[in-house]
Order: structure tokens, then C-alpha cells, then sequence
């Protein structure tokens, strides 16, 4: 009796590891999508009632640069428009000649720093990528 109880609590936790292991490795993963450098024409930021736009193509670049460095994948989907919960929070639109304007959102929260794209994923960045985009402000 003990003896087959052994063998059915074995071969649930095996279908419990398999099911686990499955779930991880199918779940959904995002990249960030920066728009191409070469289409914007302008970058626009924003903090609380600060607002300064940016057209000087090396600033633009440098922005783009900065960003770029985030290059992570994450798990995390962005379900809302905009992001919810932050202590400081910039916008970045990217603006392009004929085309609708590509937001990005830069924040923290809770002590954390974080890249948020709208419809697409939420990636954790160094406070050096905040600091560095929240200087162009200045």
C-alpha cells in the first residue's frame, strides 16, 4: 500500500515538473522596437509640465544610442497605454515626417528603473539610461 503510494506521488510531481517546465518555456517574450533613426524627425520630452523637443539630428542619435543600450527581452507585457504606479515619469515620443509618433516611457518605481514601450513590453534599465535621457531636459 506505501509502495504505491510512492509511486503515484512520483509520477504526479514528474507531470507537475513537466507541466512547469512547459509553461516556462512557451511563454510570451518581447524586444524593445526603436523606430529607425533615420525617419525621425524630431524627439519630444516630457516630464510632469516640462517639455523640450529635440531636432538636432547628433542629439537624436545620441538619444536613440542610449536607448538602444537596453537591448533587453522581458516577460513583462505592457497591457495599458500608459504606465501606472510611477514616482517620476518621462515621455518620449519619437516624431516622424508622415507618420504617427512612436512612445516610449522612461520611470521609476518602488526604487527601480524601467523602460516601458505601450503594447509591447516592460524592461528594468540602470538608473544611468534615466539619468542620462532625464539630462537632455535639463
Amino acid at each position: 500500500m506505501k509502495k504505491n503510494f510512492l509511486i503515484l506521488a512520483a509520477i504526479i510531481i514528474g507531470i507537475l515538473i513537466i507541466i512547469v517546465t512547459y509553461l516556462f518555456l512557451t511563454r510570451e517574450s518581447f524586444s524593445l522596437k526603436l523606430p529607425e533613426i533615420e525617419k525621425i524627425v524630431s524627439i519630444k520630452l516630457e516630464e510632469g509640465k516640462q517639455i523640450k523637443i529635440i531636432s538636432d539630428k547628433n542629439k537624436i542619435k545620441t538619444i536613440n544610442e542610449i536607448i538602444a543600450k537596453t537591448n533587453y527581452k522581458t516577460h513583462n507585457k505592457s497591457k495599458t497605454e500608459m504606465p501606472v504606479g510611477y514616482n517620476t515619469l518621462i515621455k518620449l515620443s519619437f516624431n516622424y515626417e508622415d507618420e504617427v509618433a512612436t512612445t516610449i516611457y522612461i520611470y521609476t518605481k518602488n526604487g527601480k528603473y524601467y523602460l516601458e514601450q505601450p503594447a509591447n513590453g516592460i524592461y528594468e534599465i540602470d538608473i544611468s539610461v534615466f539619468d542620462s535621457i532625464e539630462n537632455y531636459l535639463i
